[in-house]
């Protein structure tokens, strides 16, 4: 605000003139008076006007930020959600990797790292894991019908070269070997007669992927530790545990729903009985009111009718009708006329 200071000297015994004078100066100072007061209503004004200025801008900027604020968290939210899920179908997915590789250990009795790297090289060619453990399987019991002095077996062992004895003794080194001798015969015939010899009569199918590394499973388990797709016993074993953790859980969930269901299976029972009694009670009511209804649209439908019909008799009328309801037509045009 500005500051007022008015000296007024006023000395009307001198002159005659003095009257005058008084007036003048009086004058002046309610000319000071009222021009200082438009400036300090200027100034107030000019300071109400920022103050609400900041305080709409304040305002703004608060809405502004908090929508941020708000969309953040729920970005944060929505994200972290997502990145649980992720996590729960990555760890979902070991699990079963493991899982799939016990159940292959119980039936060829290969560690997890070899079946591991056979199922890395069964993903690559598109073949089925199960369908390669069902053939190892046969030349595990091959081995072992050979060890309890089956001749058949035995003769098969012999064709491929293989010590049952030690083969027993060391699977991984018998399946090493017979791999090896598979991929080195050259005759197609030969081969495939290998094949079934080992992995029975469909055995000649897995030849695709045996041959897809070269029969070489040494190599290929040096390419799985490479990729690090490699489980070993302890993951297998971790994988079970998760996968029993799993099945347990969704166990615990049924078993919620069946608490639930067992508590509200009655009332709502009560309420099916409840609405079969009423509808068997009222069936003359229920029958009044279809007939009721189903009259009623077929009237409809019948009116409809009767309108299409007395529109196909008089074509001449129809268009002129028509050509009212058009938007450039008179009468709308004239309509609008005098709306307006």
């Amino acid at each position: 605000m500005a500051d007022l200071e008015i000296s007024v000297g006023i000395d009307a015994r001198q002159t005659k003139t003095g009257g005058a004078e008084a007036k003048r100066e009086i004058k002046q100072v309610g000319d000071e008076v009222e021009k200082t007061g438009r400036k300090a209503k200027s100034a107030a004004d000019r300071d109400f006007k920022e103050l609400e200025k900041s305080m709409r801008s304040a305002s703004i900027q608060g809405n502004v930020l908090g929508e941020v604020i708000g969309r953040a968290f729920d970005v944060a939210i929505r994200l972290g959600v997502q990145v649980v899920q992720m996590t729960y179908n990555l760890v979902k997915g070991f699990a079963a990797a493991g899982v799939e590789i016990s159940k292959a250990q119980q039936v060829t009795k290969l560690s997890a790292e070899t079946l591991s790297a056979l199922e890395m090289q069964a993903r690559r060619t598109g073949t089925s894991m199960g369908d390669v453990s069902e053939s190892f399987k046969e030349f595990t019991r091959l081995i072992g019908e050979a060890n309890t002095g089956s001749k058949e077996a035995v003769e098969k062992m012999a064709r491929l070269g293989i010590d049952p004895v030690k083969a027993a003794n060391n699977l991984e080194a018998a399946y090493r070997q017979l791999l090896t001798r598979i991929v080195t015969i050259k005759n197609p015939v030969e081969q495939a007669n290998a094949a079934m010899d080992a992995f029975g009569e469909t055995g000649y199918k897995l030849l695709p992927f045996i041959k897809s590394f070269d029969g070489d499973l040494d190599k290929l388990m040096k390419t799985a530790r490479d990729l690090g797709v490699v489980m070993t016993q302890e993951d297998v074993t971790a994988a079970k545990e998760f996968d029993k953790a799993n099945k347990d859980l969704m166990e615990t969930v049924r078993a919620l729903g069946m608490i639930w269901s067992r508590e509200y299976m009655p009332m709502i029972q009560s309420v099916l009985e409840q609405t079969r009694a009423w509808l068997a009670n009222n069936k003359a009511a229920v029958h009044d009111w279809a007939t009721s209804s189903s009259n009623a649209v077929r009237g409809f439908i019948a009116a409809l009718n009767e309108i299409q019909e007395w529109f196909d008799s008089h074509p001449t009328l129809t268009r002129f009708l028509y050509g009212l309801t058009m938007e450039a037509s008179p009468a709308r045009l004239l309509y609008k006329y005098f709306e307006s």
